[in-house]
Formats: C-alpha cells, structure tokens, sequence
C-alpha cells in the first residue's frame, strides 16, 4: 500500500465519519415531524451501507497494488456519500415540507394573519432555494463538504424556524396538524 493511497483511505474514513453525523441531523428533523408519521430515511442508511462495501473494497485494492480498483472505489465512496444526504435533503423538502406548506398557504383564511402568512411563504420559498442549491451543486459536481456547500445547515435553520412559527401560534398549529392529516394517511404514508 502506498503513501498516497493510506492517505486516502483515512481521508475517506474521516468522510464517512461526518457522513454519520449528517445522518443523526437527518434523523432529529424526522423525529421532529409529527410523530404519527412513519417516515423512513432509508437512502442514506443504503447509501452509507454501500459506502463501507466499497471502502472495504478499496482498501482490498490498495492492499493488492490495484490502483485503478482503489481509484474506482473511491468515486464509488464519494458517490455514495453525496447522494445519501442529497436524496433525503431534496425528498424532505420536496414532498414532504413544500407541499405541506403550500397547502397550508392556500388554506390561510381559516387562520393565518399577514404577518404569519409572509413568514410562512418565507420558509415555503426558503426550501425551494434549497433544492434548487442542490441541484445545482449537483450540476458544479460540488461535493457534500465542499466549502461552498451549505444548504444542510440552512435547511436545519428553516425548518426550526418552521417548527418555532408552529410554536407560537396555536392556530397555525392546528392547521398544520389538520393539513398533515389531510396529506398524509394510512393510505399515503410519508416514505422516502
């Protein structure tokens, strides 16, 4: 094994690391959503799953000099790793939070003041920008932790603002658990 590959394998090892952390971040916004939800979060359980197969297969090419196998699990590695978050990340918002709120939007006359509805659409919007960011990192081929990516962290704070505006006002509250309903029933759980 050389330098450069031991090098890499700690480097990817430092990456699946923080790929774990992500996926508890993921995990406390599930446990944050209504609790009569089952959402699963399955693709970046997969994805970090087929990530260690591949480390294990890189680390078995660098021990047997294979330098193109190690190169292709490593992008195999890498792949992995991104579209775990990414999946979840674009799933939550897009079929989870957008149209909830969107729905609660349309709904405002049964209880949303101005104020509450231009923070709401606020957020709303906020989680569009999101998954457009990602999909266009996606198309930059910009990685999870490339410096210039940063929607995970904004997608944290809108939804706790999101939460925090359900906090403190009941009625809003009580839409949002009305419309969740409406949304998502036995019959159309919230899978991912």
């Amino acid at each position: 094994m050389t330098t450069e590959q031991q090098k890499a394998l700690d480097e990817t090892a430092a990456s699946i690391f923080v790929y774990v952390d992500n996926v508890f971040i993921i995990k406390k916004i599930c446990d944050s959503i209504d609790p009569t939800q089952q959402m699963g979060i399955a693709s970046p359980y997969l994805n970090f799953r087929d990530a260690l197969f591949h480390y294990k297969k890189m680390y078995e090419a660098a021990k047997n000099g294979d330098n193109t196998e190690f190169i292709k699990q490593l992008a195999n590695i890498e792949e992995h790793l991104h579209r775990g978050i990414k999946d979840f990340a674009v799933y939550l918002c897009t079929d989870y939070y957008v149209p909830l709120i969107r729905q609660m939007m349309e709904s405002r006359s049964q209880c949303i003041n101005d104020s509450v509805f231009c923070r709401l659409r606020h957020i709303y919007h906020e989680l569009k920008n999101i998954v457009a960011e990602i999909r266009l990192g996606g198309q930059k081929l910009l990685r999870f932790g490339d410096s210039e990516v940063s929607w995970l962290p904004s997608m944290i704070n809108i939804i706790s603002a999101f939460i925090n505006l359900l906090n403190e006002n009941v009625q809003l509250n009580n839409l949002y658990q009305t419309t969740l309903s409406i949304i998502y029933t036995p019959a159309n759980p919230i899978k991912v």
